[in-house]
């Protein structure tokens, strides 16, 4: 059996086909915030809290990441059932689940409405849906047919068309473009010959170890995140995220020699071009301890000119890695059984 025939057998839900959907994404997202009217108050927000939970939540921390030195106006990104204190009529609270049933999200919006804050939803529908269609709230309605992890595209550039077309910030028409086109691209060089498979290859470096991804505080810190998630959800691998400088005053003390736990560790250092210089140095002197300690250690280097381009190149190459990872180990992607379990029990409570 070839490699290709063993995708068909085990990615029954035929993930790969939706691998390659962020230029699509993007598109869509377009489209739909275009034709929204919004209603929002610029002029009264002087915060914005994006609520969700994961990929939801993972959209929401890309769009802090990459406007915080934008606009002045900061942003927040909430997990949890309640907002921060000082959410108010002056917030700009946005409710973001993809399903539009994610029920710490529902009670946040719920404790949104109760505080008068400016809000708006994007969704496929669900509660969150029905809940901004009767209080007349600013709804941006995504695509469905998805796993909330396979649609960042939506759920990142339905907040950043939105935000643009509020007034926040001018959108970065070139960079997007930019970006379409390098994941057009890329998706087309990660699904050739395994021999030449630069996501493949990294996954068979991954099979028996404990995954951990580094990014930097300031570019990729969210992203190595994503690269976590992915791994856990599509691979049924444990995996660990962290950033740098961060790291360099904790866990890199575990690495002081190479043992028996450290070989069983994979690194993975998500570099990009733009980093501060002392990160970048960081980076390096702990390259080499890694090298020393951990049972395999690499750096992936993002590829773009603009900084929109650099960090979904990485994203979805840290999709196609995770996803040959549970290829190779057999494993069906798109299932999270055990997180449907999880639900279904907290029902009868």
């Amino acid at each position: 059996m070839n490699f290709g025939e063993k995708i068909l057998e085990i990615d029954k839900t035929k993930m790969v086909d939706n691998l390659g959907s962020f230029s699509s994404q993007i598109d869509s997202s377009e489209k739909v915030v275009n034709a929204t009217n919004f209603t929002i108050d610029k002029s009264k927000v002087t915060t914005i809290v994006i609520s969700g939970l994961g990929g939801s939540a993972i959209g929401g921390d890309l769009l802090k990441t990459y406007l915080e030195r934008q606009i002045e106006i900061p942003i927040f990104v909430n997990r949890s059932y309640f907002l921060p204190n000082f959410v108010s009529d002056k917030t700009l609270v946005i409710a973001s689940s993809y399903s539009g049933n994610t029920e710490e999200t529902i009670s946040a919006l719920k404790d949104a409405l109760k505080r008068k804050a400016q809000i708006m939803c994007i969704t496929t529908g669900g509660e969150v849906g029905k809940i901004a269609e009767e209080n007349n709230l600013d709804l941006v309605k995504i695509n469905g047919g998805l796993q909330p992890r396979e649609a960042l595209g939506y759920s990142f550039f339905g907040l950043l068309c939105s935000l643009a077309k509020m007034g926040f910030y001018e959108l970065p028409a070139k960079d997007i473009a930019e970006t379409k086109e390098l994941l057009k691209q890329k998706a087309k060089d990660y699904f050739v010959d395994p021999n030449t498979n630069f996501p493949l290859t990294l996954a068979k470096n991954l099979q028996d170890k404990f995954i951990l991804v580094y990014g930097s505080s300031d570019l990729h810190k969210t992203v190595a995140q994503r690269w976590k998630g992915q791994f856990c959800e599509n691979a049924e691998h444990f995996s660990f995220a962290n950033e740098v400088p961060e790291m360099n005053h904790n866990e890199l003390v575990a690495f002081t020699k190479r043992n028996e736990f450290s070989e069983k560790v994979a690194v993975i250092n998500l570099r990009d071009e733009n980093e501060f210089e002392r990160v970048q140095q960081r980076f390096n002197l702990i390259g080499r301890i890694f090298t020393r300690t951990a049972g395999f250690a690499t750096d992936v280097v993002s590829e773009g000119n603009s900084l929109l381009a650099r960090t979904f190149h990485l994203i979805q190459l840290g999709d196609w890695t995770s996803y040959y990872l549970s290829i190779l180990k057999g494993i069906d992607p798109t299932p999270v059984e055990i997180l449907v379990n999880l639900k279904e029990e907290l029902k009868k409570y």
